[in-house]
């Protein structure tokens, strides 16, 4: 399990780190949110445990959800005890759980035991692609441990393409699931979102093909060309002005 622990109290952070290294837990320890957001942003942890403060709520409420932050770790507040009455802040902030800074270490492992068995649930929920995985709670894209920033409509096109691999989707199909209630929504809008990952993804990661009069498809893996499933002269230009 890897950790990230974010306290800038070095006696808290002494205190936590030992805790989590008695799971067998290997922990990275870091001053705020904030100063060290390049660091760790773009890499992959199980926890993320935050000692919560004012200045991180406030951070919070300007940069997103602890999730985004945290690409699709469990998350953690630690607070005060009076602070306790605002544990539905936390929560409604993001975090999956808010805990007092006096509980005592074996009861913090277990409340950590507890939710990463309740996250390990989620784990049918990626999608994987050759080096591209796709998180379908969070809406989240990586390339290897690299995050790549998807816009919710990109996101959502994406979500279509992996859970159709191998099938041809229809334009209209697109518009069905991202706005079903949208009449603005034309199919010229699924060309525009297509275009859209093909620019953040290279034709060797997502070959998404766009099938003349049919719609779009992403072929399996496992084939390895797909000369050998349609006739070329049935595939249009992969980059179509949009």
């Amino acid at each position: 399990m890897d950790v990230a622990l974010f306290a800038h109290d070095e006696a808290l952070a002494r205190r936590l780190r030992h805790a989590f290294k008695d799971m067998g837990a290997r922990v990275e320890c870091y001053a705020c949110l904030p100063k060290d957001s390049a660091a760790w942003q773009s890499r992959k942890f199980d926890l993320l445990v935050v000692h919560a403060t004012p200045s991180l709520m406030a951070l919070t409420n300007s940069s997103g959800r602890p999730r985004d932050w945290a690409q699709s770790a469990a998350t953690i507040a630690l607070v005060p005890q009076e602070h306790m009455v605002f544990a539905h802040d936390f929560l409604d902030a993001g975090f999956d759980q808010c805990l007092p800074l006096s509980l005592d270490s074996p009861s913090l492992r277990a409340f950590v035991r507890t939710l990463l068995r309740r996250r390990q649930g989620l784990a049918a929920s990626v999608s994987h692609y050759g080096a591209l995985s796709f998180n379908y709670v969070t809406q989240q894209a990586f390339l290897g441990d690299v995050a790549v920033n998807l816009t919710h409509r990109e996101a959502q096109v994406l979500e279509i393409l992996l859970k159709r691999v191998g099938q041809i989707v229809p334009k209209e199909r697109f518009i069905q699931d991202i706005a079903p209630d949208n009449h603005i929504c034309h199919s010229n809008a699924a060309e525009v979102y297509i275009h859209r990952l093909r620019k953040k993804f290279s034709d060797e990661i997502l070959p998404v093909r766009n099938i003349k009069r049919c719609g779009y498809l992403l072929p399996r893996r496992s084939q390895s060309s797909m000369d050998s499933v349609l006739p070329r002269h049935a595939f249009v230009d992969a980059s179509p002005a949009v």
